[in-house]
């Protein structure tokens, strides 16, 4: 957000651009996870990384494993949360050694 200039914009303000754009937010913000606030099925999906050490490049490699292993299709509408060890999508367990 910051590269683009939008550092320190509301939540709900992120959600309604990428609503609009069609885009995927990408997140390590807890508050993104509460998928009650959001007009379901309307966004293209959050995908939440929540690592012990949510150092670049294991974020990186934690977004590789969702993008490997989540459709973009089962993205849409549904918060992603993607840890160490698992993805969930919204209530779904992924296994973390799928394809």
């Amino acid at each position: 957000m910051r590269d683009a200039g939008l550092a320190g914009t509301e939540d709900d303000e992120i959600i309604a651009l990428a609503v609009r754009d069609r885009r995927i937010i990408i997140t390590h913000d807890k508050d993104f996870g509460q998928i009650l606030g959001y007009p379901l099925k309307e966004h293209a999906g959050v995908v939440l990384i929540r690592l012990r050490r949510p150092t670049p490049i294991n974020s990186w490699h934690a977004l590789e494993r969702v993008l490997a292993s989540v459709p973009e299709e089962a993205m849409r509408g549904q918060v992603v949360v993607v840890e160490e060890t698992r993805i969930r999508v919204t209530g779904r367990k992924i296994d973390r050694n799928a394809p």
